[in-house]
């Protein structure tokens, strides 16, 4: 504990220290002094998007141990998340990151935006590119947006026309519709 608390006050943008010494928190039950923690991390100044991805990523463990708080820490991690996203983070992984946690708090919207980005990014990555078309998918199908879901699905069938999940989903796409042709 004391070592990672060290560790935090001498590399403040580490996330690893964060990581650590909310780890020890957490194990030993002190969970107010884990949130203070994780706003502490959130309050870097100069913090880049990746640091704030990985914030939020603090914060949606905390989440998991303490679910009553996920009320009180949601406005915190859409914020967070806001930040990150004006910083605009480069790499595709970090982006990803980015629109799984606006996801996970509710932002559902934003989250959409950066996946359909994605979709482009990540075309030589076939396996990442099925997992962002999935998502997209969920998402549109929440919203009732079955237009954008049977395109995404359209295009999840181009790459592997074997899949029967994406053509139950798409015929249940057409039964809601009302489309029997």
């Amino acid at each position: 504990l004391a070592a990672n608390q060290i560790a935090v006050k001498k590399s403040p943008l580490l996330l690893t220290a964060y990581l650590n010494l909310l780890m020890n928190l957490l194990q030993m039950g002190r969970g107010e002094e884990a949130l203070q923690l994780i706003e502490s991390a959130a309050r870097q100044p100069s913090a880049d998007a990746d640091f704030l991805v990985g914030v939020a990523d603090l914060y949606q463990n905390y989440t998991l141990q303490f679910p009553t708080q996920r009320g009180v820490v949601t406005p915190k991690v859409l914020d967070l998340l806001k930040r990150a996203l004006a910083a605009k983070p480069a790499s595709s992984h970090a982006q990803l990151r980015l629109a799984d946690n606006l996801y996970e708090f509710g932002d559902r919207k934003a989250a959409a935006e950066i996946y359909a980005a994605l979709v482009e990014q990540v075309n030589d990555l076939p396996l990442v590119r099925e997992t962002v078309r999935a998502k997209l998918v969920e998402i549109y199908l929440r919203d009732n947006d079955h237009a954008r879901a049977r395109q995404q699905l359209e295009a999840l069938l181009r790459d592997d026309p074997a899949n029967p999940q994406t053509y139950y989903l798409l015929g249940s796409i057409a039964y809601e519709d009302k489309r029997w042709l």
